[in-house]
C-alpha cells in the first residue's frame, strides 16, 4: 500500500527548528564552515499571511532542515513584533549561549496607521542583531510587486488588497501557502526586480508609499538555498 501522506503544520504558527543541544564555543568553532547555513529567526506581526508565505518559501528551498523559525504571534504592533524578536533571541542566547543563537532576526511589519512604526525602525536601526522588514502600507503590495512595477501610492491595506486580487482573484491570507505554489514562486525574482525599482523610485521622490523591504529577506533565504 502506498505510505499514508504526512500532514503540514501551520507555522508557529509556525514552523519549528530542530531541537538543538546546547554547544560551547569550542565546539561551534571546529564544527562550523565557510558555507553553514546561517540561523534565522523571522517575528512577523500576524499569523496567516506572511508566515505562511515564508513557510511556503523555505520549504520550497529545502531549507526546511535549517534553522529558520517563523513566528507568527507577534501582534500587530510593531512595537510588538520588535519586543518578541528581542525576547526569542533572549530566551534562545541563554539557552544555546550567545555564539550559538540566531546569526539574523528580522521583524516583518505593516505602516498601515501604526503610530509606533518609525519608533521601532529606529530600535531596529539601533540593534546589531534585528533588521526591520518594512511593508507600505502593508505586506500584499509585496506580493503585488509579483505582477507588476508601479510606484502609484495605495491608500491603504485594502486598497493594496483590492488591486492584487485583479492577478489573484481568490486572494486568502489563509491560503498561501498553496497560492505561494500556484501562482508566486515563479514570479519571485520578478517581485525582486520589481520591489528595488519602485523602492529607488519612491525613495527619490521622498515618499515610501508603496514599497516593500521584503526583497531584502528573501534573497538572504535565496542566498542561504544555495549554501552545501
Amino acid at each position: 500500500p502506498m505510505p499514508r501522506e504526512k500532514k503540514r503544520k501551520s507555522p508557529e504558527v509556525g514552523y519549528q527548528p530542530k531541537k538543538r543541544q546546547p554547544k560551547t564555543n569550542f565546539q561551534r568553532k571546529n564544527t562550523e564552515t565557510k558555507t553553514s547555513r546561517n540561523r534565522i529567526l523571522i517575528v512577523c506581526e500576524d499569523s496567516l499571511s506572511s508566515p505562511h508565505y515564508f513557510d511556503a518559501m523555505i520549504r520550497d528551498y529545502n531549507l526546511s532542515g535549517t534553522d529558520i523559525r517563523i513566528y507568527g504571534e507577534g501582534g500587530s504592533a510593531p512595537s510588538s513584533v520588535y519586543s518578541d524578536a528581542e525576547r526569542i533571541y533572549r530566551e534562545d542566547a541563554e539557552k544555546y549561549g550567545e555564539d550559538n543563537t540566531y546569526d539574523k532576526v528580522y521583524c516583518v511589519f505593516d505602516k498601515d496607521q501604526h503610530a509606533d512604526y518609525d519608533d521601532t525602525i529606529e530600535k531596529c536601526k539601533q540593534s546589531t542583531k534585528i533588521d526591520a522588514i518594512t511593508s507600505v502600507p502593508c505586506f500584499e503590495v509585496w506580493l503585488l510587486f509579483h505582477f507588476i512595477d508601479s510606484e502609484k501610492p495605495l491608500e491603504n491595506g485594502e486598497t493594496a488588497t483590492k488591486k492584487l486580487k485583479e492577478h489573484i482573484k481568490k486572494y486568502d491570507k489563509a491560503n498561501l501557502i498553496n497560492t505561494y505554489h500556484d501562482q508566486l514562486k515563479n514570479k519571485t525574482n520578478t517581485a525582486i526586480k520589481n520591489s528595488e525599482s519602485v523602492m529607488k523610485r519612491v525613495t527619490k521622490a521622498e515618499t515610501d508609499n508603496p514599497s516593500s523591504h521584503i526583497h531584502i529577506l528573501v534573497k538572504h533565504l535565496q542566498k542561504e538555498a544555495k549554501k552545501v
